[in-house]
């Protein structure tokens, strides 16, 4: 009698016990949720704004997270009265610090003139001086080059669009080459360039290429979670498949196509989903 008293005592002890570290794993639990929903909202605010009107063009996207929060963000914006800057960003990994790196280069890449800003800055004039896609890669490089992230990096594709002639000027930053469907019929084409990724290599410049659009043509940007997407049997997506589900939607409109990619990326990998951020941006020029 003895010996289960001393054990009942010991038992209740242990539970009292138990019930106050459940107690603190709840209160813990529920704070870390409130900051990854906060941390959720801000990675919203990189996206495009509902209302975002750009002369000249029509614009779709889908942006899918695999987790809460995601390594990948996009936009699309007016830089002036003549220029529109586009990008797809992918980060390196999952989860929080992926998204930490995610928000920190998106404070970057803003169309309003302020101190962080790469994309356009205040002339000796007044004017707004649009910077080169070459040069905005560069800076972020040279900024991401510390070790705060612990070897993470991230890609990029950015182009900055000339709307009165249609001229894209654009870098790429070890991102997946961009798709263009002309048209009238024409094959799609990749246009990539040749970069290391943002925070990879130290002290490099990245180089510029320049595409001619024609009235009509479409854009599409994607981060790798798009042809890297994998079925049961561990088979990739691809790139044809990705360009032969565009092309088979070139008379649809463009939202009907972006959507269209996304629903056949999500059936390639049933019933298990995406492992990765499905990140999709369609613009389309017809000035």
């Amino acid at each position: 009698n003895q010996e289960l008293s001393v054990a009942r005592d010991s038992l209740q002890k242990s539970n009292e016990e138990l019930a106050a570290l459940t107690a603190e794993l709840s209160r813990a639990n529920a704070h870390m949720i409130r900051d990854l929903e906060a941390a959720a909202k801000v990675q919203r605010s990189l996206l495009p704004g509902e209302d975002v009107t750009i002369p000249g063009t029509t614009v779709a996207w889908r942006y899918v997270p695999c987790q809460s929060l995601a390594g990948d963000f996009l936009n699309v914006f007016p830089l002036d009265d003549e220029h529109a800057g586009l990008f797809v960003v992918d980060v390196s990994g999952h989860g929080v610090p992926a998204s930490l790196m995610a928000v920190t280069g998106g404070r970057f890449l803003v169309p309003k003139v302020s101190e962080s800003s790469l994309l356009v800055r205040q002339g000796s004039d007044g004017r707004v001086i649009v910077a080169r896609p070459a040069e905005v890669a560069t800076q972020l490089n040279h900024l991401f080059q510390a070790d705060e992230f612990s070897g993470l990096y991230f890609t990029l594709m950015y182009g900055v669009l000339h709307l009165p002639t249609g001229r894209l000027d654009y870098v790429s930053a070890g991102h997946p080459a961009m798709l263009r469907v002309p048209v009238g019929g024409g094959s799609p084409e990749f246009h990539g360039a040749e970069g290391f990724p943002v925070a990879f290599v130290p002290g490099i410049e990245y180089e510029q290429k320049t595409l001619q659009l024609a009235p009509g043509d479409r854009l599409y940007l994607y981060s790798d979670g798009v042809p890297e997407a994998m079925d049961p049997e561990k088979q990739p997506y691809g790139e044809q498949a990705m360009a032969d589900r565009i092309a088979a939607a070139r008379s649809a409109p463009l939202e009907a196509s972006v959507t269209g990619l996304l629903e056949a990326v999500e059936k390639w990998c049933a019933p298990v989903g995406p492992l990765d951020d499905i990140t999709i941006l369609g613009v389309e020029w017809r000035p």
